[in-house]
């Protein structure tokens, strides 16, 4: 990760608690970073502390900051309430609050918990209502359940996508066996277990259409169920257990304009023709259109597959899933405004 430690510093007021709660629900999502939080005493923002106070006394405070994990215990439970009340307290915000933590670190704060709130209750007892909370709070999120394959003569395809990232990864996927992929990536095929990358699924699921999304489970199945074999090289006869998006791409790749004018995108034979390439964002891959710019991405995909360095090529596609992402997110939760020369100050 770019840091291993994150002060958040949201207004002093409830809006700003709760803007912090969200915060700290989508960091701890890092395992091996530490959330911490700042508070102004009187004052309601760091805008309004650094004018009353100053720069000095404003890095002082930074100085002084507090985890954010005991702070929002702090808030949600009270030490004048009965057991019984924190225990539903408990079960519907701090669980939720507290589901990505990493169990050294949730271990603890639960040790915490139990002797400030519950009275002594033992820990592990707590430990034990938390998993089981945990894990009827998140099902499967990615299910195995893909679209029957198209045997019939098609006329037109359709695949909307959100991002490019989309298309480079499918692409990308079909020059790799599988037991290369990346094994966050891998992951994400596994049953019942909840061990995949959980940024990595909440990028995916959030940067993708659920079109794309379909698309990667179906290759990553299809390599899991073949393995040693690369999509690409294989024969043509032998995709008829694919969707025709996947055939359609293969036949790209390969040059076999027979399939291609099957799926009546003959017109990609002008690929050759790179001179007016437009971003790939939000739009219909199988559209005249976005040809060059399919031509172009494909091209790359495949000097990264003969260079070696194709694992590279998808562990940079899912970093920027990942950074896209975050930045997303980091950009919905954060409702202060800096004026420029506190933002200088605090920016790094």
């Amino acid at each position: 990760s770019v840091t291993k430690n994150v002060v958040l510093c949201f207004d002093n007021d409830e809006p700003g608690r709760t803007a912090t709660k969200r915060a700290f629900e989508t960091l701890s999502q890092f395992s091996k970073m530490t959330i911490f939080i700042c508070s102004f005493n009187d004052c309601k923002d760091p805008d309004e502390f650094i004018n009353k106070y100053g720069k000095t006394a404003f890095r002082d405070c930074l100085l002084m900051k507090k985890r954010c994990d005991t702070e929002i215990c702090a808030w949600i439970f009270s030490e004048d309430k009965k057991s019984l009340e924190n225990l539903s307290i408990f079960e519907k915000e701090f669980c939720p609050l507290f589901r990505h933590m990493d169990d050294v670190r949730l271990i603890e704060v639960l040790n915490k918990i139990s002797t400030l709130y519950f009275e002594g209750l033992n820990p592990e007892l707590l430990l034990k209502r938390f998993y089981e909370i945990k894990k009827n709070m998140h099902p499967q999120m990615l299910k195995n359940t893909l679209p029957a394959p198209r045997q019939d003569k098609v006329k037109s395809l359709s695949w909307k996508i959100q991002k490019r990232h989309e298309l480079a990864l499918v692409g990308s996927l079909m020059h790799v066996e599988f037991e290369a992929i990346p094994s966050d990536l891998t992951s994400l095929i596994n049953s019942e277990d909840d061990t995949a990358d959980r940024v990595l699924v909440e990028a995916l699921n959030t940067c993708f259409s659920e079109q794309s999304m379909t698309l990667v489970l179906e290759l990553l199945l299809f390599l899991k169920k073949n393995p040693g074999l690369k999509l690409v090289d294989l024969n043509s006869d032998k995709l008829k257990s694919l969707s025709s998006v996947l055939q359609s791409l293969w036949a790209i790749f390969n040059s076999d304009f027979s399939l291609l004018e099957k799926f009546n995108i003959s017109e990609i034979s002008t690929l050759n023709h790179l001179d007016k390439i437009s971003p790939l964002d939000s739009c219909e891959v199988f559209d005249r259109h976005s040809y060059p710019y399919i031509g172009f991405l494909f091209k790359s995909i495949e000097l990264s597959n003969k260079s070696g360095k194709i694992n590279e090529f998808i562990r940079e596609v899912l970093r920027k899933c990942k950074l896209n992402y975050i930045g997303s997110r980091l950009k919905e939760l954060t409702n202060m405004h800096y004026n420029s020369s506190i933002t200088d100050e605090i920016k790094d």
